[in-house]
């Protein structure tokens, strides 16, 4: 279970915030984004996790919310079915420390196929067939699973890391 613990905008200044609805931010190709901070019921002492979600877009070029956001605030509070979960992943850099290991905020879901959340944000999982690159996996669509949703002005999702020891 996670509980959810503030609903928003994201908290980076270099965000840029939608100019018709400045309850969402946006990303590079237009889509709104929202932050939602989970941490875990169990201990409030417990560091709070940001899972950003987005608007999808069509084959018509259309963008909509998969859930209704309208009424999200009201889950502020309560607990929703997930779980935050770190994995062991292609290394990579956060101001420039090399890290390996991810953590992210899994939705219930999503539980049957965690390693698609941390591919979606742009983290190759170790040991996950379908992190190969294409040549090496003839089941990865034609994006690039490097690809990931990037952030207008964001250089990194939120999310907290380890440094390898």
């Amino acid at each position: 279970m996670l509980k959810v613990v503030r609903i928003g905008r994201s908290n980076n200044p270099n965000t840029v915030v939608d100019p018709s609805d400045n309850n969402f931010n946006l990303t590079k190709d237009g889509r709104q984004m929202l932050c939602i901070d989970v941490q875990n019921p169990e201990n409030p002492f417990e560091a709070v996790h940001t899972r950003s979600i987005f608007q999808s877009v069509n084959a018509q070029g259309v963008k909509s919310w998969r859930v209704p956001v309208t009424g999200l605030n009201a889950l502020i509070g309560t607990c929703i079915a997930g779980e935050i979960q770190t994995k062991e992943v292609a290394p990579f850099e956060i101001n420039g420390r090399k890290v390996s290991k991810y953590t992210c905020a899994v939705f219930g879901n999503e539980l049957s196929d965690s390693n698609n959340v941390f591919r979606n944000f742009g983290h190759l999982v170790v040991g996950d067939p379908r992190s190969l690159p294409p040549r090496f996996n003839n089941d990865i669509p034609s994006r690039s699973s490097v690809e990931h949703e990037e952030l207008a002005g964001v250089t990194s999702i939120a999310a907290s890391t380890e440094i390898n020891s």
